[in-house]
């Protein structure tokens, strides 16, 4: 029997992974146990087929764990999960990131399928108020709002959701308000270095590009994350000295903060 869960939300897919395999190992406490993860080292695919078919001394059935099966693509493999789609006694948890490609598309008729698309708009404001609630963390409305809009322009949204909500609990803020997010979210700082980074690049005169880089050094301090904001930005020339600065501090002939102000003399 395979249960299949697949998309792109790493997260949530995650989490119910854990829950179905928990469920069943609370059920079948002495179930031999075998995790695969064919991203890191497909190769070992043959192993849980032989797994799959020793015999057990506690219990009747097997349990597959196994992570981004499509990326192996062995046909011997192929046959081995079409063999066990609707089988008794080997139970396959599958999760992958990716939809299967045509050989694996067999997985999509499994009766236990699942997918996880990336959450957007309503859907992310749920997940976000969800597991706010689980930690003790709310927003008041226009922090919400405001934080649901950070996180609908990024990838890995409910995990950086996760990390923000863990981060306010942590910091013991119950209820969040828009200053809270502006002076404690990780996105929102993140937010407004992206935005001053580009008016450096806009800015027509030496002093607004040193007003600026005032203003970060001052208020924001993340100069690191200010310098790859201006090189992700960067095109041209300036892409080329940026990754010229970087090959310095890398070699530690600079400091960050010298290479940005050198990158802000010279533009």
């Amino acid at each position: 029997m395979i249960y299949f869960l697949h998309g792109p939300d790493s997260y949530r897919r995650s989490e119910k992974l854990k829950e179905i395999v928990g469920a069943y190992k609370a059920k079948h406490e002495h179930a031999d146990l075998y995790v695969l993860d064919c991203g890191e080292d497909g190769d070992r695919w043959a192993e849980a087929v032989d797994f799959s078919g020793q015999p057990s001394m506690f219990s009747s059935s097997k349990v597959l764990v196994v992570r981004d099966s499509g990326e192996v693509r062995e046909k011997e493999w192929i046959s081995f999960l079409k063999k066990n789609l609707e089988t008794k006694d080997v139970f396959i948890f599958i999760s992958d990131l990716k939809e299967p490609l045509k050989a694996f598309s067999f997985l999509l008729e499994s009766p236990y399928k699942m997918e996880f698309p990336e959450l957007f708009g309503r859907t992310l404001r749920s997940f976000v108020e969800k597991e706010g609630k689980k930690r003790g963390v709310s927003f008041e409305s226009p922090a919400l709002s405001s934080f649901v809009g950070l996180l609908d322009n990024l990838d890995n949204k409910t995990w950086r959701a996760v990390s923000e909500l863990e981060r306010f609990s942590l910091l013991g803020y119950g209820r969040v308000s828009l200053d809270d997010l502006g002076a404690y979210s990780t996105l929102a700082l993140k937010s407004v270095m992206h935005e001053e980074t580009a008016k450096i690049l806009r800015a027509k005169t030496l002093g607004e590009r040193l007003r600026t880089l005032e203003g970060l050094f001052l208020e924001h301090g993340d100069i690191p994350y200010a310098f790859n904001s201006l090189g992700y930005q960067s095109r041209g020339a300036e892409a080329v000295t940026l990754a010229e600065l970087d090959v310095s501090v890398k070699s530690g002939s600079l400091e960050y903060e010298e290479a940005v102000l050198s990158f802000v003399l010279g533009k």
